[in-house]
């Protein structure tokens, strides 16, 4: 049985937001999550891939956490710039109530609308009243690109991609974070920004994470050696 039109148009916006929110790691990488000043991680563990890539989706119900994609190789113990992530985090302070207001519009409201078959007069509101938003966190981005490490280049970027596609507005806050440029070692950093439990599940991951490819890679390979002086590294950080 065919799925009425006003079905497809719904499961459409939400499809368009799943897709934009998508992000492919590469097997060595893992994903910090900021959000209201607490931190979390993801490490891949599946062995399931996509062109050579794992598959992360960030839980689509908070698009105003801040993600950072980062290379858990990476080492020796320096952090990143405390001044420079304080001043990218707080520059995204006033973009935060825009991106929920265009979440509660674009997934929530105008869905909704949809199945009920709203008027056209009222859905024509609910997508003029989205752009209004998506054209403020425009000019907000644009205003705060220097906080946000951002030439006038990429702030057009991010803002055309809300223009031209409106579900793409909600991963504002994601896609300014996957572009971060980190400096410094992340699991370091976690280690000292996470709550214990939360960092004692991140180190369980990624030792879980360098024993699988271990698995895969001769004792004599000089990334053996790496990951083994990498798993001791990860393994003496206490909890």
């Amino acid at each position: 049985m065919s799925l009425p039109v006003e079905i497809w148009l719904a499961l459409g916006i939400a499809l368009f937001y799943l897709y934009d929110s998508l992000v492919m790691l590469e097997p060595n990488e893992l994903v910090l999550i900021e959000s209201g000043g607490r931190w979390n991680a993801f490490v891949p563990l599946s062995d399931w891939q996509f062109r050579g890539k794992y598959v992360y989706l960030p839980n689509p119900f908070v698009p105003v956490q801040t993600l950072y994609r980062l290379d858990w190789h990476r080492s020796g113990g320096n952090l990143p710039n405390p001044a420079v992530l304080d001043g990218f985090l707080a520059a995204q302070v006033f973009l935060r109530p825009v991106v929920l207001v265009l979440f509660f519009l674009l997934a929530v409201l105008l869905p909704v609308a949809i199945c009920y078959v709203a008027p056209l007069r009222l859905l024509l509101a609910i997508v003029g009243e989205a752009y209004a938003f998506i054209l403020i966190a425009a000019l907000l981005l644009y205003r705060q690109r220097k906080g946000l490490l951002l030439d006038g280049k990429a702030a057009l970027k991010l803002a055309m991609d809300g223009l031209l596609c409106a579900p793409f507005s909600l991963n504002l806050i994601r896609k300014l974070g996957l572009g971060y440029n980190w400096q410094g070692d992340p699991v370091a950093f976690a280690h000292g920004v996470m709550k214990p439990e939360r960092f004692a599940t991140l180190r369980d991951s990624l030792l879980r994470r360098i024993d699988k490819d271990l698995q895969m890679l001769d004792e004599e390979q000089p990334m053996h050696r790496t990951l083994q002086e990498t798993r001791r590294r990860f393994s003496e950080m206490g909890t």
